[in-house]
């Protein structure tokens, strides 16, 4: 399985549904570019849900770094939401679920963008 995004809109926040696995062999910086060109078109509120997404390696871990850093660096907001066990621990392995943040579920993610 490949890595994929689909993007939409609630109210003034962009949620980008992961699927897939986000790893070297298959995300060839999407995530990143994905950001990018929220932030360009002045969407800095994000949530990355990850309800679909498999798997997770260094690369993917990465991606998701750079995506918090530029959300954060021009006044945004980064979270993430429905994420599946094995990412969570390697979020909690890499310690970044005390810098980003997680939401049990996109309602509870949504909410703590206003």
């Amino acid at each position: 399985m490949s890595f994929d995004i689909q993007s939409r809109q609630m109210n003034d926040v962009t949620i980008l549904d992961l699927s897939g696995k986000l790893t070297i062999a298959h995300s060839q910086n999407n995530l990143r570019k994905a950001v990018q060109n929220c932030l360009s078109e002045g969407q800095n509120k994000l949530i990355l849900d990850m309800e679909g997404l498999q798997l997770v390696d260094s690369t993917g871990i990465g991606e998701v770094i750079s995506s918090y850093t530029s959300v954060t660096n021009g006044g945004g907001k980064l979270a993430l939401c429905n994420v599946q066990p094995k990412v969570m621990q390697i979020l909690k392995l890499t310690r970044l679920d005390s810098i980003i943040q997680i939401a049990e579920n996109l309602e509870s993610a949504f909410n703590s963008m206003n």
